[in-house]
């Protein structure tokens, strides 16, 4: 029995270094490719995913956001379509945001993406003012805006939703429903919006629901299981409708810890 749990908690270690290890270089590997990303003045479309499986490390994260700050610095004013997918990580610590590591106020800043047409993200921290600028800097020309607020994926995350950047700020408000308003007020801001969704993960339901709002058609529906969250060109017309607001209005529980398979896969 000793053996077991010995060589058990041998393995832990190993798999939690290889997470860290991994993490790390991915992030480095990242920051150093966004010093050349100038150089593509024909780039349109960009797509990075960076998990953090479990590790409730404030330096894994902040390497994380770092990197994501200078690629969004860097980008080529072409860039029209853009996915963000930063799915787990921490859910117990506070976050302790640098402003200089602050993702939400590059994204929809004009003068930052000029071209921006397409916007999707996922992070286990978010800022509602994400679904709610209005200012002269705001991104007016978008056709596409999606927020996933869910942590889940394939089972390699538990059922957790992403908290705010400033938790003080929204202390007992929770986040889903409290976006849900502000996106549906924000829409009329984005003449040329098409696709305006937002998701979120329902931890009480059987499986872990994935719930997608349709802002612009006001209507909640499960998001199928083969329907990555992202795809822009979804229509969620005949997709199953969602339970009731009641079930999933406060899916944000800080005692639930995010997990991981030990796997390094996305």
């Amino acid at each position: 029995m000793e053996c077991i749990a010995g060589k058990n908690h041998n393995r832990k270690g190993a798999e939690m270094y290889l997470r860290r290890w991994w993490t790390i270089n991915m992030c480095n590997l990242l920051t150093s490719f966004a010093e050349h990303l100038h150089q593509m003045a024909d780039l349109r479309s960009f797509r990075v995913k960076v998990p953090i499986g479990s590790l409730t490390s404030e330096r894994l994260d902040s390497l994380r956001c770092a990197a994501t700050v200078s690629l969004i610095s860097h980008f080529p004013k072409t860039l029209s379509s853009l996915t963000i997918d930063t799915p787990g990580g921490p859910s117990r610590f506070k976050p302790q945001m640098a402003e200089s590591n602050h993702v939400c106020p590059l994204l929809l800043n004009k003068e930052i993406l000029p071209s921006l047409r397409h916007l999707a993200i996922r992070s286990h921290s978010i800022c509602p003012e994400l679904c709610a600028v209005d200012d002269s800097k705001l991104q007016t020309q978008l056709q596409t805006l999606i927020v996933n607020l869910s942590m889940a994926e394939g089972g390699f995350y538990a059922a957790v939703n992403a908290r705010y950047c400033e938790e003080d700020k929204y202390k007992g408000i929770p986040i889903y429903p409290h976006m849900k308003i502000l996106a549906k007020s924000a829409a009329v801001h984005f003449p040329a919006i098409r696709t305006m969704r937002l998701l979120c993960i329902n931890p009480k339901s059987p499986g872990s629901l994935e719930i997608c709002y349709n802002v612009l058609s006001d209507r909640e529906v499960l998001l199928p299981d083969d329907v990555h969250w992202d795809d822009m060109d979804w229509d969620d017309t005949d997709a199953e409708p969602a339970p009731p607001p009641s079930e999933h209005s406060d899916p944000d529980d800080p005692d639930i810890e995010a997990s991981y398979d030990g796997s390094l896969s996305p």
